[in-house]
């Protein structure tokens, strides 16, 4: 089984304010589909979609250590990678963990196949 990457993604649930525990299911499935959208964007090479799943702020590190600050360096070096080295790359989560640190926190693990 090969394993393109396995980002570690730390989301800021900005609206869970001591949030009752619906609530916070709520932010945990919203924040299992934003890690969908993500793999669906990259797996099509979207990059106005891939754009989208991220603050404009994103700090991204990729698996390689290379850290690119801001959304427009993060979809410039990531289009960059999808027409060369990652142009066959496809990846389905095969594991999601989301536990959150603070109420206005979450720490999403995510890895791929």
């Amino acid at each position: 089984m090969k394993s393109a990457f396995a980002p570690v993604l730390l989301i800021v649930a900005g609206s869970l304010e001591l949030a009752p525990l619906g609530a916070v299911e709520d932010e945990e499935r919203a924040l299992r589909k934003l890690v969908s959208a993500y793999s669906d964007s990259w797996n099509r090479h979207d990059m106005e979609a891939f754009s989208t799943v991220f603050t404009g702020d994103v700090d991204y590190v990729n698996i390689a250590g290379a850290h690119w600050k801001g959304v427009q360096e993060n979809v410039r070096q990531h289009a960059a990678l999808f027409q060369n080295r990652l142009k066959n790359v496809v990846q389905t989560p095969t594991s999601i963990e989301v536990r959150f640190v603070t109420a206005d926190v979450a720490l999403v693990h995510t890895t791929w196949r």
